[in-house]
């Protein structure tokens, strides 16, 4: 036969290289289709909601918080875990602009169709109802008020304070189990409240919004525990007319804890009187209790 042409030597001597190139896009084609595929079925999951633990979670939506804030909420209690394209579905689906203030029960197991139906102006919970829990109130002020606003009875507050084991808060582990378990951590503010929300829903909007305070603050490196700082901001605030007086009140008390001395906190004595007064008598610093700061040192039990 005839010997082979320079060009077809050059081109059988390129073929390997060709073959190994064309392996290599191929094989870099599917690794890239593998990871989209990956990507895409796990936003699907997120999307539709698919193999998802059931976990309910209650959700408090404010005024004025735009659809970046809602999506933090949601993502922080498990029920969405890609935010930016829960953001990007609100806006595709022209739900964000529905979205209304209120509390609800959601559940992981809704899509995010579903979440947006349930937190938007067409959901079974737009109706609201807006009650402002100053500071200083104590438990038994605050059910009076939700009772008050027809929000719970009284009787459905304490069963819920005293009873549900709100295992979902680690920081009521070492709470008595009592009557006072809740006191000073049911946040003051002002809560949009929807009329479908159950009770406990309610007790634990005040909960998380502790909760999301408490984190803002700075470290406590005062030697206290997280619940003797707070049994203080309680005395703190029960004393104090001014804000300028915080400071000298609350180290006049760790002074006297300092010093094994009483504390004297006329509102501790008031506190554990049956009946409410305004104003502490000489025979009631006699009262028989642990919240009476005339005649036992340290802390009370409880805010």
């Amino acid at each position: 036969p005839a010997p082979a042409s320079k060009r077809e030597k050059k081109q059988r001597r390129s073929l390997p290289t060709n073959i190994a190139e064309g392996v290599i896009y191929v094989g870099g084609i599917l690794l890239i289709s593998f990871i989209l595929a990956t990507i895409g079925w796990r936003w699907a999951g997120d999307v539709l909601a698919l193999n998802k633990e059931p976990v309910t979670a209650s959700v408090t939506i404010t005024e004025g918080e735009s659809l970046g804030d809602v999506t933090a909420e949601l993502k922080e209690k498990g029920l969405v875990k890609y935010g930016y394209l829960f953001q990007l579905f609100a806006s595709f689906t022209h739900k964000a602009e529905k979205i209304t203030a209120g509390s609800y029960e959601l559940s992981t197991v809704m899509d995010y169709s579903a979440l947006l139906n349930n937190i938007s102006s067409t959901s079974a919970y737009r109706e609201t109802v807006t009650v402002t829990i100053p500071e200083g109130y104590t438990l038994k002020d605050i059910a009076e008020s939700f009772s008050a606003n027809d929000i719970m009875s009284e009787e459905e507050f304490w069963d819920i304070a005293e009873n549900d084991p709100f295992e979902e808060y680690p920081f009521l582990a070492d709470c008595p189990k009592n009557e006072h378990r809740l006191e000073g951590y049911l946040f003051p503010d002002t809560y949009i409240i929807g009329v479908n929300s159950t009770p406990r829903q309610i007790i634990c909007a005040m909960l998380d919004r502790f909760a999301q305070v408490k984190t803002s603050l700075p470290k406590n490196q005062s030697g206290l525990s997280d619940q003797e700082m707070l049994i203080l901001a309680s005395l703190v605030e029960s004393e104090a007319k001014l804000d300028s007086e915080r400071a000298t009140i609350a180290s006049v008390y760790i002074n006297r804890l300092n010093e094994g001395m009483p504390l004297q906190c006329d509102a501790t004595v008031l506190y554990a009187l049956p009946e409410r007064k305004d104003v502490v008598l000489y025979s009631d610093l006699e009262t028989e209790s642990p919240y009476n700061t005339y005649k036992y040192k340290g802390l009370p039990p409880t805010p």
